[in-house]
């Protein structure tokens, strides 16, 4: 039995035409079936014209797109769906990242929308890098229109306060348009006029009151 042993070494014989190490398994990159399967679709498909250029992820605001990532996903999916949203902001971390290889990564989750999406995160992508704080050029003027339109806002003239007939009232306020005429404030006191009068005249044709006696 020792002389066995000697022979085909203490780690048993090996199964024909396989690897010692082959037993620990083989990976995608390795299985030229995988790769045969992936060139056949890339060739099969039609990628849009932003996919040929070059996007530097170093220049790229991660956190911004991250978020713009779980957004939308979520918004396609109707639910968010860790799985992809976490397989797609994992690819944007590698330096080398390919949107062709991703849409048919993710074409399983999304599937006809899959196409659509990879193309606007590209966009963005491509735009980010371009801007020195890594952030698409679309982000800040959405952000820029939502800081005009909070800033503007009409303004209100203060309540005055108008006596007559003895009767004491305030005026309506009136906003101030941004552009344009001010408006008739004197209108605004004559209608308020009038209506302190015809409350005085009611008042008025009301018989006293008069106190029981105690």
């Amino acid at each position: 039995v020792g002389d066995y042993f000697d022979k085909i070494g203490r780690a048993g014989p090996t199964p024909h035409g396989m690897a010692s190490g082959f037993f620990r398994g083989t990976s995608a990159d390795q299985d030229d079936r995988w790769g045969n399967a992936n060139k056949r679709m890339m060739k099969k498909l039609k990628f849009p014209k932003v996919f040929d250029e070059k996007c530097d992820m170093k220049k790229v605001n991660l956190d911004v797109m991250s978020k713009w990532v779980t957004e939308r996903l979520t918004e396609m999916l109707g639910f968010e769906d860790e799985i992809v949203i976490s397989l797609v902001i994992n690819s944007m971390s590698d330096k080398g990242l390919n949107p062709k290889q991703l849409q048919i990564d993710i074409t399983g989750f999304l599937e006809k929308q899959a196409p659509v999406f990879i193309e606007e995160l590209w966009t963005l992508l491509v735009e980010a890098q371009k801007n020195k704080h890594g952030i698409p050029q679309a982000f800040l003027e959405q952000k820029k229109k939502q800081l005009q339109s909070a800033s503007v806002q009409p303004a209100v003239v203060p309540p005055k306060e108008i006596k007559y007939l003895g009767a004491t009232t305030m005026a309506p306020l009136m906003p101030i348009p941004s552009s344009g005429p001010a408006p008739d404030i004197g209108a605004s006191v004559e209608q308020a006029k009038a209506k302190a009068a015809a409350a005085a005249a009611a008042a008025a044709s009301q018989p006293p009151l008069v106190e029981a006696p105690p």
